[in-house]
């Protein structure tokens, strides 16, 4: 699937995505802007790859690549889990600790509703050749 996102703060996104793949050596998600480019690992694991602990590396025009600062270093106990999934319900421990603190969850309804909308929008573009307006919005969550 190819498209194009219009971000609210102004960025436009051209995107190409599959799920239908046997097999690839390409990053989880790599995004490359007028200023440089980012490199996401897989964000099933927290800890970034499979087996090998990865890091979301990023280069400025021209630049070498660099580790994007404040990363956890690799550790034995979270690598042990790795191939279980990682630490895969750390959302759920997010949600128990925001019911306590009163506070809204990361992975919160008005998230997972706005990115569902993405996607049936993403969807009916590209049956009906037209762009679809995404009615609605969700405050960026809070990094862990």
């Amino acid at each position: 699937m190819n498209g194009a996102l219009l971000m609210e703060s102004g960025a436009n996104v051209a995107f190409t995505m599959s799920w239908d793949v046997w097999k690839h050596r390409r990053s989880t998600m790599e995004i490359y802007g007028t200023e440089g480019s980012l490199i996401s690992p897989d964000a099933n694991f927290f800890i970034g790859g499979y087996l090998q602990a990865e890091k979301a590396r990023y280069s400025v025009r021209d630049g070498e690549w660099q580790d994007v600062p404040g990363q956890a270093d690799e550790d034995e106990v979270d690598m042990g889990f790795a191939p279980l999934g990682g630490p895969r319900g750390l959302g759920v421990a997010d949600m128990a600790l925001a019911i306590a603190e009163g506070r809204a969850p990361r992975a919160s309804a008005e998230l997972a509703l706005h990115i569902l909308e993405v996607i049936l929008a993403i969807e009916v573009s590209a049956r009906e050749g037209r762009a679809v307006e995404v009615e609605s919005r969700a405050p960026r969550p809070l990094p862990l």
